[in-house]
């Protein structure tokens, strides 16, 4: 009996996979938008997992193209199949599925005693350590640290909010680090600052420290712990009991000839008590605040993944300010199989979900966005993180070294992942001499990078600081995945190997649109060994053109940061009124 592990699947298995996973995303988006009609309205529903289509949130798009990709192999395979999977929901589907077979198909779920106990107690969890501990700890060390910025009544003229997040490495020294929009400032009046507020979302862990850097800071912080009343805390606590009441109708929950009613109900058990859907209806009550405070807002940039935190600060401003105009910047360019829910559909559009303008940071990426819904307004900005890739370059790598540069990506798999075949080709005899050099995620540390590997990564391999620009400009090429960073590379006519997900969607941000002259993914440590000496023995007629392509991938997706085009984003007159400065 041939046996096919979900959570171990061969490499031609994975390529399988990644192709399924291409062509469900129009379906699947379109089975969400049909099962949400009845509730397109609804606060809790919009901001729930499954509506979201976050694979990060929700695992219902990755289980929807497990279900295909198993019975596309039963399909190929002569002989009785095991299937083994990680889901008493997906294994209860499966088998119901392949009951009317003529093969013989043994579907098993796998799940380990901690993982069902985790199942079980995760809503618990949830609620009182994610949701309920973090927001007494956040409002205590808030009041603790008196930050309150000001009177309300300060607001006496409109304001602009920038939508961003804060963590752990935003300030050093003093200084607040604007990961999310550099350089815009530089193109405001004096005056015009005054106006400019970041609307943070707090993503750390040390809230004393936060709140006094924020006390401290230059730059001005509008705050929701400011407006957010005790009822607010009620209101989005009692968030969980609400989303009980959505039920469906026979018929709703079938996509594909297969009924989704099972893997439905375990998500929406285990995801009960999200602290980001119960954060996103906090961002909803907070913008009411706003409004009832007399808060005159004269235009909001949302950093905007369309993840529930987005969807309800953006309906609730939609709402309360009908005639504001909400902007949703994408600054980054991420893999669109990886991150579905950054291009809004249909339903986004119709019910205030979505920003009335999106501001993509490259011209070839305006179509994209509007994959599901061709309706909307997509307008190109600044790309304000990539200002480095249109300065002339000031290194070149070490001829006496060849140097693989690694930025790790904020999801620990997906850095384990890299890491796993890293370390294989590292022992080859062809590689001995090489530099592995790796840049840790800001969200993680090395501690936390090498619990992984207890015996070490080799001697290859060192942690490097600095700035992306500046290791990226001393390496012969870059590995990695998920990351705008691969692009970054490109743009710079540096190689990049992306590597394929060992478990699941594999994370390519290159658009297909690219010609793999100058990318390649990998998925076995051969392929990698392959595809570093392919690139690493490059002439110098290669080289050439290889930059030539760099330059065309940087006009086409790294809109250059100007005053002209900052203001013109910012909407605000052309010119810079130095009278008022």
């Amino acid at each position: 009996m041939t046996k096919v592990d979900i959570s171990n699947l061969s490499t031609d298995q994975r390529e399988m996979l990644n192709g399924i996973i291409e062509e469900m995303r129009k379906p699947y988006t379109d089975f969400i938008e049909r099962l949400s009609v009845r509730f397109a309205n609804d606060l809790d529903w919009n901001v729930s997992s499954i509506v979201s289509r976050d694979i990060h949130l929700s695992p219902l798009f990755l289980n929807c193209c497990y279900l295909e990709l198993i019975k596309r192999l039963v399909q190929e395979e002569d002989g009785p199949l095991h299937v083994i999977v990680s889901s008493s929901a997906l294994a209860r589907i499966a088998k119901t599925f392949f009951s009317a077979s003529k093969k013989v198909v043994a579907v098993s779920c796998r799940r380990t005693l901690r993982k069902i106990a985790q199942d079980i107690f995760c809503p618990i969890h949830s609620f009182f350590t994610l949701f309920l501990f973090e927001n007494v700890k956040k409002q205590l060390f808030y009041r603790v640290c008196g930050c309150r910025q000001r009177p309300r009544r300060i607001f006496d003229r409109p304001v602009t909010l920038l939508d961003t997040f804060i963590i752990e490495e935003s300030f050093k020294d003093g200084r607040y680090n604007d990961r999310y929009y550099p350089m815009l400032h530089d193109f405001l009046s004096d005056e015009e600052k005054k106006d400019f507020y970041y609307l943070p979302q707090l993503a750390v862990r040390d809230y004393r420290r936060i709140f006094n850097e924020i006390k401290s800071s230059r730059e001005q912080f509008l705050l929701k712990e400011d407006f957010l009343t005790a009822a607010d805390y009620f209101f989005a606590a009692f968030h969980p009991v609400r989303k009980m009441r959505f039920k469906f109708l026979p018929g709703e929950t079938v996509f594909l000839g297969l009924d989704l009613a099972p893997l439905i109900r375990e998500e929406m058990y285990v995801n009960l008590c999200n602290p980001n859907s119960m954060g996103a209806v906090l961002n909803y009550a907070f913008v009411k605040r706003l409004k009832e405070n007399a808060v005159k807002v004269r235009l909001v940039i949302d950093w905007y993944e369309n993840q529930v935190l987005d969807r309800g600060l953006v309906m609730a401003f939609r709402i309360s300010y009908k005639d504001l105009l909400v902007i949703g910047y994408q600054g980054f360019i991420l893999s669109p199989s990886h991150y579905i829910h950054t291009r809004p559909t249909g339903s986004d559009r119709r019910y205030l979900i979505a920003p009335q303008e999106i501001a993509v940071v490259g011209r070839e990426l305006v179509r994209p966005v509007k994959e599901f819904c061709a309706d909307l307004t997509v307008v190109t900005a600044p790309a304000f993180r990539f200002g480095s890739v249109w300065r002339k370059r000031k290194a070149f790598p070490d001829h006496l070294y060849t140097t693989f540069f690694t930025p790790l990506p904020g999801k620990i798999d997906a850095g384990n992942d890299i890491l796993i075949l890293l370390t294989e080709v590292a022992k080859m005899a062809e590689f001995k001499e090489c530099r592995f050099w790796l840049k840790v995620h800001p969200t993680h540390t090395r501690q936390a990078v090498l619990k992984h590997f207890p015996g070490g990564l080799g001697r290859q391999f060192t942690f490097v600081d600095g700035s992306f620009e500046s290791l990226i400009e001393q390496a012969d090429l870059m590995i990695g995945n998920s990351s705008s960073t691969c692009l970054e590379a490109l743009a710079r006519g540096i190689p990049v190997i992306i590597i394929g997900s060992r478990l699941g969607i594999t994370n390519n941000p290159i658009p297909s649109r690219i010609p793999q002259d100058l990318w390649t993914i990998c998925y076995t440590p051969e392929e990698l060994a392959r595809a570093i000496i392919r690139f690493s023995d490059r002439d110098d007629a290669a080289v050439s053109k290889h930059n030539k392509m760099g330059e065309q991938i940087r006009a086409d997706y790294f809109e250059p940061v100007t005053s002209e085009a900052t203001r013109r984003f910012l909407k605000l007159p052309k010119e810079i009124d130095e009278t008022i400065s």
